[in-house]
């Protein structure tokens, strides 16, 4: 039986890029942080409404199915995810 930390770690991360009503940013991230360990959402630029969510590709499809659900309610507009490699993340923190 293995422990729990003897899974490896995904080496890279996707990163998806969204326009959301500027109005809606607060409600955005409160719902993804709700989902305790989905994304990180990361304010990209709150004047124009562009939002980051960096996720890790084991919970891609439980992020997508989200994303399903808050498109239609928020109108938001979602760009196709870009993979992430840990010297990317280094860079961007």
């Amino acid at each position: 039986m293995k422990t729990w930390n003897d899974h490896p770690e995904p080496r890279t991360g996707l990163c998806y890029t969204a326009r959301v009503p500027v109005h809606e940013i607060g409600y955005l991230v409160s719902i993804v942080e709700g989902h305790e360990g989905l994304a990180i959402v990361r304010t990209k630029d709150a004047a124009l409404g562009i939002v980051e969510f960096w996720i890790s590709p084991l919970m891609q499809k439980d992020f997508e199915s989200l994303l399903t659900y808050l498109t239609g309610e928020l109108g938001i507009t979602v760009g196709k995810p870009a993979v992430m490699s840990p010297a990317d993340l280094d860079n961007v923190l």
